[in-house]
């Protein structure tokens, strides 16, 4: 089997610690709309700002053409020195940055390793992780019955046990811009953890050397219009490999699960007022429900580069300071940034 872009062979817990006052973005310049509402415009460049920063890499993905990585990945220690330094204190995450890369340190294309969205967390000595029902507003893909993955505190006291990262803009967060306003952070006491859960589909033709997008094979019920710019496979097409039976979704890649009735009346969502078609078993002809985990969006007589895999991490930069609370009468440094988050995607 021939990996291709092979990701360094260093552990998975690959990790740095360094002052950010002293470097640049690690993606660069980000473009915003205005902010100056309140008096105050946001800095995007994080390094004038004065912030500390670490790096935390994913376990390996490694994919072959129209495969599906979506799962909770093993978990990531942070950095030694910031265990050190909160064990007994806060950590103000004040934003982030990801990226993707090959084993040579380059930005991997979109157009080739596309990132549908990711959930991440970064957990606390408060917190475990453990098997709980999935909820449809806030939990990609759930169905009836479906168990997920996620950070719960070990009592109701507990304070600033996990804090919790995403972005449903898919490829679009590599360059959003993901930094609070001063006095502002997400709040983790006693930080050990990183854990992500990226939703990737491999849509790199192996035939085309270049950057630029060339589509490769796409299934039938692929909805991408002749010459697309991108590849129709990441919207998740339900391929031959899918049939509907007895009210649930079945495949020769994951068997059988139940539909997803996640569509809810107003004001949830306005899918069922608008008539949309994922409601309907017999009008889903896409989406989340036709791409689980190591699914393949390919008709079954589709199977391009078969020994081909493109391997690769993903990458987070957490830009933090140091968490003081209130005392003397004098106000805490940081607010909590709580995410609301709540999804009628299916």
């Amino acid at each position: 089997m021939v990996n291709v872009a092979v990701a360094a062979a260093a552990a998975a817990t690959v990790i740095s610690l360094k002052t950010a006052a002293y470097g640049e973005n690690m993606n660069g310049d980000y473009m915003i709309s205005r902010t100056d509402t309140f008096g105050e415009s946001m800095v995007t460049d994080y390094a004038s700002r004065s912030m500390n920063y670490f790096d935390v890499w994913s376990p390996e993905i490694s994919t072959r053409y129209g495969e599906v990585f979506w799962t909770m990945m093993d978990p990531v220690a942070l950095p030694p020195d910031v265990v050190e330094q909160f064990k007994d204190g806060t950590i103000a995450i004040t934003g982030y940055e990801m990226d993707q890369l090959d084993g040579d340190g380059n930005s991997i294309p979109y157009n080739r390793a596309y990132n549908h969205h990711y959930m991440a967390y970064i957990v606390g000595e408060g917190a475990d992780m453990a098997m709980v029902d999935c909820h449809a507003s806030h939990d990609h893909g759930c169905y009836e019955g479906k168990k997920v993955l996620r950070p719960v505190p070990k009592s109701e006291n507990e304070q600033f046990s996990n804090t919790f990262f995403s972005e449903g803009n898919g490829g679009e967060s590599r360059k959003s811009f993901h930094g609070y306003p001063n006095g502002y952070a997400q709040l983790i006491s006693s930080p050990k953890e990183f854990h992500l859960e990226p939703m990737q589909i491999d849509t790199w033709n192996r035939d085309n050397p270049s950057l630029e997008f060339v589509a490769g094979p796409e299934p039938a019920a692929s909805q991408a219009p002749p010459g697309a710019s991108y590849s129709g496979i990441l919207e998740c097409p339900c391929t031959d490999r899918i049939s509907k039976v007895n009210g649930s979704i079945c495949s020769d890649d994951f068997g059988c699960l139940p539909f997803n009735l996640a569509c809810l009346e107003e004001p949830g969502s306005t899918l069922i007022s608008n008539g949309n078609k994922i409601c309907n078993l017999d009008t889903y002809n896409g989406g989340q429900q036709c791409c689980p985990h190591q699914s393949i969006l390919l008709d079954r007589d589709q199977n391009p580069w078969p020994d081909v895999k493109q391997t690769y991490r993903l990458k987070f930069r957490f830009y933090y300071q140091a968490y003081v609370p209130t005392a003397d009468r004098v106000s805490a440094s940081h607010q909590d940034l709580r995410r609301l988050y709540w999804q009628t995607e299916a």
